[in-house]
């Protein structure tokens, strides 16, 4: 567990001033393949950060060599499920997850889900969010969909984003208690990270422990 609260606190004297909230709500559109990566990332310039600009890039280039139809949530409200779903852990938590689209392939539904940081996750970790995803997105008449990370963190020889897609058969599978063994050591570092940001004094936007009601994405908190 000290690892994982060492890992949660490594970030709190660096400010990155981004999220990937636009990364997200482009996705739907940069996977048609319709948008040029480079006329994208130009068009941006200064008003958004490069490194938003970059992974928008990746995936237009992903568009471009493999285009798809895509679905947005936002614009399906019937459709049983919503760009965000809340996973009840326990009487006090709720675990986030994030889809922005789907698409049909082959006569499956595919739902990508964006792994948008500059570090890649390890691959225990990456299971875990898999399965996670899966918890959330695969529910209902969506119980046979296929979830698809898209992962950001990689980058080619001239600096560009380059976005792989990691299917489920390329990630190894974990067991519900294996999930939940994850979860119970993360929220656990999370309240003693909480409790040493307490002691260290405030911060200008202090980032919140898990508390009663409270909700939390596992994977926030790191650089884009």
């Amino acid at each position: 567990m000290d690892l994982t609260t060492q890992e949660i606190l490594k970030f709190d004297d660096r400010t990155f001033g981004f999220s990937h909230d636009r990364t997200w709500n482009a996705m739907p559109h940069s996977l048609t393949g319709k948008f040029q990566a480079d006329a994208v990332v130009r068009q941006f310039g200064s008003r958004t950060h490069p490194r938003i600009a970059e992974a928008i890039g990746g995936l237009c280039d992903l568009g471009a060599k493999s285009p798809k139809d895509t679905y947005r949530f936002r614009d399906f409200k019937d459709a049983g499920l919503n760009e965000v779903q809340g996973l009840r852990y326990g009487p006090d938590v709720t675990i986030l997850a994030r889809a922005s689209c789907w698409y049909v392939e082959d006569g499956i539904i595919r739902i990508p889900i964006l792994q948008p940081r500059v570090e890649a996750l390890i691959p225990h970790k990456l299971s875990i969010y898999l399965a996670l995803a899966r918890k959330a997105y695969c529910r209902g008449e969506w119980q046979d969909a296929q979830i698809e990370i898209i992962d950001l963190s990689e980058k080619d020889q001239e600096g560009t984003v380059v976005a792989r897609v990691l299917t489920s058969d390329m990630i190894a599978p974990v067991t519900d208690d294996q999930v939940s063994d994850f979860l119970d050591v993360y929220i656990e570092a999370r309240r003693v990270a909480e409790k040493t940001r307490a002691e260290r004094g405030p911060k200008k936007k202090p980032d919140r422990g898990p508390k009663p009601g409270d909700t939390f994405d596992m994977f926030e908190g790191g650089p884009g």
